[in-house]
């Protein structure tokens, strides 16, 4: 195994980076190359989802201050399933395979013989592969012509962009903590293959001391829109970080009949580690009559409509409700322990009874706080710092007691 990095900093550079939907490229066309009719835009996400399988070797190099680490892992998959295999190259920091069937996970590490199983009971399909929807909505803002169309991504997993007025392409809002703006760049070759070029730019925001100096670049497959080259830069309280990742013998729909998307532990000597048990709702209702814990019922913005519950029950048991307009998002979740909500970072916020704390990554303000044994946290995605903390303010600490 390589040498890891500190956790502190490898969550923020997946909260920021990865997040940020990043890019990596090479020279640029001129402007006057023809950029992508919406008709072709529209199809991206069944493009994506007809794919019966990927496969692609990814050369990932991440820089933090003056810390650098390369990983190589040759990945297979079938878009829309949630079953691919992940299989590292060499020495890696972190798990040396990881197998999904769609509904369990397994990562593997060789050099201990252990493995970690973890069930996963939900809709929405993993991936180790960015595509689909998520290149739809950095297409759009990037060809908006007029601000309604400009809102659709986000710098951060799991959400979109801003609510209310933007320029063009803009992805800025009246209280959020971070601008990116989004523009086309032309087409360009990579591995052989067509891609279009997006370019992500963040701007320094008043009040936000954590993300500056953010630029970030895409090169998309015109032909199926799966991202094949990434690269993000950008500064953390003074350090730099620095995220590549390239996609290397690139095959769309290839014979995988030889490649397993199972896991069996019998086949070698190794030792199983208990996983949670991930479970996902459609209502809020459904979570709460399966939920071993109080089931919040926040005030949520009028605009913003219930997108998805999810159970976890592991070593520690936790339950998260995730609410969006479609173009914003925000998240509770509640764990019936506090060892990890813990910190002394951000700014102290008044949560009904309770003091709690305000952060913010990037486009993302977290608002965390404990009670009784309890802890709770709100994310928001491009949300502003103050519509987070009325969220948190709603849900307090009146969701204490039910075992």
């Amino acid at each position: 195994m390589g040498p890891a990095l500190s956790p502190l900093r490898i969550a923020l550079l997946v909260v920021v980076a990865i997040g940020a939907v990043a890019a990596g490229g090479a020279a640029l066309l001129a402007d006057e190359t023809p950029r992508p009719s919406p008709e072709t835009i529209d199809n991206a996400s069944e493009r994506y989802e007809s794919l019966d399988g990927f496969a692609a070797t990814v050369e990932t190099t991440t820089r933090i201050g003056n810390e650098t680490t390369h990983t190589t892992r040759r990945i297979t998959a079938r878009p829309g399933t949630g079953a691919y295999r992940s299989v590292a190259v060499g020495n890696a920091s972190g798990y040396d395979v990881t197998v999904s069937n769609g509904t369990a996970i397994w990562l593997y590490d060789r050099e201990n013989e252990t493995a970690r199983r973890l069930d996963v009971d939900t809709d929405t399909n993993t991936s180790v592969v960015m595509g689909g929807e998520q290149v739809e909505r950095l297409l759009r803002t990037a060809l908006a012509e007029d601000n309604e169309s400009a809102a659709g991504v986000s710098t951060l997993p799991m959400v979109s962009t801003t609510r209310g007025s933007a320029p063009s392409g803009s992805l800025a809002e009246n209280g959020s903590s971070f601008d990116v703006n989004v523009s086309y760049r032309g087409t360009e070759q990579v591995d052989g293959r067509e891609t279009y070029v997006l370019e992500l730019t963040g701007a320094n925001v008043e009040n936000n001391g954590t993300v500056d100096s953010y630029s970030s670049r895409v090169w998309v497959d015109t032909e199926r829109f799966v991202a094949l080259h990434q690269r993000t830069n950008f500064t953390v309280d003074g350090e730099r970080y620095s995220v590549e990742q390239r996609y290397r013998n690139v095959s769309f729909d290839p014979d995988l009949s030889n490649v397993s998307f199972e896991f069996d532990p019998s086949a070698s000597n190794v030792t199983v580690e208990s996983g949670p048990e991930i479970t996902q709702y459609d209502s809020r209702a459904a979570l709460e009559r399966n939920a071993t814990l109080s089931v919040p019922d926040p005030n949520v913005p009028e605009d913003f409509r219930f997108d998805q519950g999810i159970r976890n029950v592991g070593e520690t048991r936790s339950l998260s409700l995730q609410y969006t307009n479609g173009t914003a998002s925000v998240s509770i979740t509640v764990r019936n322990t506090t060892e990890s909500a813990a910190s002394d970072d951000g700014t102290e916020v008044q949560v009904g009874s309770t003091t709690g704390r305000l952060r913010t990554f990037g486009a993302s303000t977290l608002v965390t706080w404990d009670c009784d044994g309890q802890s709770y946290t709100v994310i928001g995605s491009n949300l502003g710092n103050e519509t987070a903390v009325t969220v948190a303010q709603s849900v307090g600490c009146d969701t204490v007691g039910h075992t």
